[in-house]
């Protein structure tokens, strides 16, 4: 039987997963000796290799796979991964740099970075212990086994109690645990036997950070900047923070700074694009960003503001509108965001409530008053008619709503859009409404409902998502956990920000990124209704991946 390559691929990561090692090569090597670079092939034989102990015949292929796709952040792991497995400590510090020229980030990428770049192994400190002795503790820290390294680092520190590199893997490790205190005071070591480590003052800044000391924090980044006046990263971070004290041409400063020094600077020039969506700069800057992004604003979406059906025509003409402005303009910009906001004035602070519950397992009881209205597109086309009806839509409270595509491995579904609400009576009445407006303006049978909180926690409280219209909920806030709660917000305060500034309606330069990475999900799910869109190219490959593997585990039907 002739197989397409995706085909192939399908099957040999499903042989993989059930352990059918020799299967699984047969698969991937049969995909190889007809495209040798292909990307997703070479980093599942480096991972097949890896899963029977071959490490070094994985690195090849690992290799391949980064030099193919170098934004696949998920290849540049496992690569650095079995370079630190072989003890090539130096060259696993090489490949990060590498792919943090190429704009790889995220959580367990950032952990990387706290080791490498200067963060801790690569200072030179006599006071460390041998290399062969603290391999195995930064492995624990890189493998995300963080209590075994803060166990490990602390039994070391007996020995060796001035190791810099030592107080450095605590403190990255105490803060990838939320134990923000025991960090600080980890790098306040590390400060104390290399007074002038820029990259240790960055930590501390990125711990003050996450314990809602603005100014504490932008201190620390100072310090960091003063010693090392190129830290992109630092003034990103800064911006960051200007940026939520209400401060938005300060925060635009730090972020041009960031891109002066760095212009692939992801992380500045993602933050850039979403403040503009947010603000209109009282100053004129000449940046080529904003021209585009003033250029898009122009749009006029009102055009469709009539009672009259949303046509496939008329919804793809406005984006390759405002797809044409980047083009035209020569940029080659994307961004790793998938969900485009209307917010409104009201923070619902929910990064607080979901770390709550990430880490204690407890809903707080914020989220028991919290419903929302759910729609569900079958389509990319759909989903675009969808952000364009959210942009105009017009409600009392001008509550906070998004268009997305889910990307969340455990949570079903492909395209969605929300309305957050306060109160089910609230919840129940947009729902009507937004009924009214999705049949007049999308029709084919497209309607809300109303849910209850986030997606993620019926998982854990089956409960929780069931709804009674008629009285007293199943599941209601557990009172004993308000301690839990109290303890939390002592040791890591979140606070609800206060008069923030609702979203700018009409399409800008952000959105139309995020819609370019809704077009390569629609692709990846095999959506045929992408192809009434004017977009050839895969522009983000790990959107597009990531699109594919839901495949695995869910039915996409349009």
């Amino acid at each position: 039987m002739n197989l397409t390559l995706d085909e192939a691929l399908k099957k040999g990561v499903e042989a993989h997963a059930a352990g059918q090692i020799q299967e699984a090569n047969r698969f991937y090597l049969s995909i190889l000796k007809a495209q040798p670079k292909h990307p997703d092939a070479n980093h599942n034989m480096g991972a097949l290799c890896m899963d029977v102990g071959k490490v070094q015949e994985a690195l090849p292929f690992f290799k391949a796979a980064v030099t193919a796709t170098p934004s696949a952040v998920k290849f540049w792991l496992d690569y650095i991964d079995a370079l630190i497995k072989l003890d090539r400590t130096f060259d696993a510090n090489a490949a990060f740099k590498q792919a943090k020229n190429n704009g790889a980030k995220g959580e367990a990428f950032d952990q990387f970075e706290t080791i490498f770049s200067g963060r801790g192994i690569s200072e030179v400190n006599p006071q460390d212990p041998p290399s062969n002795e603290l391999q195995p503790i930064i492995n624990l820290f890189t493998q995300r086994r963080l209590e075994q390294a803060l166990s490990a680092t602390s039994q070391m520190l007996e020995r060796f109690p001035k190791s810099s590199a030592l107080y450095n893997i605590a403190g990255a490790s105490n803060a990838g645990l939320m134990q923000f205190d025991a960090a600080l005071v980890s790098y306040k070591h590390v400060l104390r036997i290399q007074p002038n480590n820029a990259e240790v003052y960055y930590n501390i800044g990125s711990v003050l950070q996450s314990l809602g000391d603005p100014e504490a924090a932008i201190d620390s980044y100072k310090k960091a900047l003063k010693i090392k006046p190129d830290y992109a990263d630092a003034y990103n971070n800064i911006g960051v923070l200007l940026n939520d004290k209400n401060d938005p041409e300060a925060a635009i400063e730090s972020y041009k700074q960031a891109l002066m020094i760095q212009p692939d600077n992801v992380g500045a020039k993602s933050n850039l694009l979403a403040l503009l969506t947010s603000y209109t700069p009282q100053k004129t800057y000449p940046n080529l960003i904003m021209t585009v992004n003033e250029a898009i604003q122009k749009i006029d979406m009102k055009d469709n503001a009539s009672n009259i059906i949303i046509s496939d025509r008329q919804a793809a003409k406005l984006f390759d509108k405002a797809s044409g402005n980047i083009s035209s303009y020569g940029l080659e910009l994307s961004t790793g965001l998938s969900q485009a906001y209307r917010k409104s004035s009201v923070d619902l602070n929910c990064k607080r409530h979901m770390s709550i519950f990430k880490k204690h397992g407890v809903i707080p009881e914020f989220c028991f008053g919290c419903y929302k209205v759910q729609v569900n597109p079958r389509s990319i086309i759909e989903l675009i008619k969808l952000y364009f009806v959210f942009d105009q839509l017009e409600l009392n409270k001008n509550n906070s709503r998004k268009c997305m595509v889910e990307l969340r491995p455990n949570i079903a579904g492909f395209y969605k859009g929300y309305i957050f609400c306060s109160g089910l009576k609230q919840a129940n009445q947009i729902s009507a409404h937004v009924n009214e407006v999705l049949e007049k303006r999308i029709g084919s049978g497209l309607s809300s409902t109303v849910k209850r909180g986030c997606s993620e926690y019926p998982i854990s409280f089956p409960d929780y998502k069931e709804i009674n219209n008629l009285g007293a909920q199943l599941m209601n806030y557990n009172k004993d956990w308000k301690v839990i709660e109290e303890d939390y917000d002592k040791k890591t305060p979140m606070h609800a920000k206060k008069n923030k500034r609702p979203s700018i309606a009409g399409l800008n330069l952000n959105d139309t990124l995020i819609i370019r990475n809704w077009i390569d999900y629609a692709k990846g799910i095999g959506d045929p209704s992408a192809d009434l869109i004017n977009q050839t190219p895969i522009i983000n490959k790990r959107i597009y991946e990531r699109a594919k593997a839901r495949l695995d585990r869910f039915i996409f039907s349009s």
